[in-house]
């Protein structure tokens, strides 16, 4: 996929570089696990591994179109799984699946299925205040930097033709569009291939 063989790139040095300690990642949530979302799950052997059921199951026997990017090493290490299954909440009208708590923030599985039998996106935050990661389940649809000057803002939309867009992200753009516009002052969203909008939400 072109990444970089470079050390410094891994996910284990990207989480001491922001000042943590490798011991410090107890959970990781995924939101799917093709290649370049699971990658670097051996470097925390230790750590819970979130994921939703159906998406655990897709890894045992992958098939159809978006499945083949799965690399059945990259869990060779045995994780420690944690699957979700049951929807038990509303989240501004989707269904969501709560994983973990913590006096800071609330994590939920928002199912987004499509891109993978499994995929979900993650919501972060408290009521009033929440991050929707949405995953490989949208492309950028909302304002973010430009690529080339990070002063400079510009609109970024979902340039794929349709057919094309629900093939390779599933069709919940429409839905996860009315969400941001009726409720854009509590929740924010970014997606996984999204750098635009990292700058943006880092920056501030």
């Amino acid at each position: 996929m072109g990444v970089p063989r470079n050390l410094e790139e891994t996910a284990i040095f990207q989480v001491q570089a922001l000042g943590y300690k490798p011991k410090d990642v107890k959970y990781i949530i995924q939101t799917h696990l093709h290649i370049d979302h699971a990658w670097g799950l051996a470097d925390f052997p230790w750590a819970e591994v979130h994921v939703h059921a159906t998406e655990y199951q897709a890894i045992q026997n992958p098939k159809g179109f978006m499945e083949f990017a799965y690399i059945q090493y990259h869990w060779d290490h045995q994780p420690r799984w944690v699957r979700h299954k049951e929807s038990m909440v509303d989240w501004f009208g989707l269904e969501a699946i709560p994983i973990l708590e913590t006096p800071e923030y609330d994590f939920l599985f928002i199912p987004l299925h499509g891109h993978t039998r499994g995929h979900c996106g993650v919501a972060i935050g408290k009521p009033g205040s929440w991050l929707l990661h949405c995953g490989d389940a949208a492309s950028p649809f909302y304002r973010g930097a430009d690529l080339h000057n990070r002063d400079k803002s510009v609109q970024k939309l979902n340039i794929l033709p349709k057919s094309l867009a629900n093939r390779i992200l599933g069709d919940h753009m429409p839905r996860l569009r009315k969400i941001l516009e009726e409720h854009g002052d509590e929740v924010k969203a970014i997606s996984a291939h999204d750098i635009f909008s990292f700058w943006e939400y880092t920056s501030l």
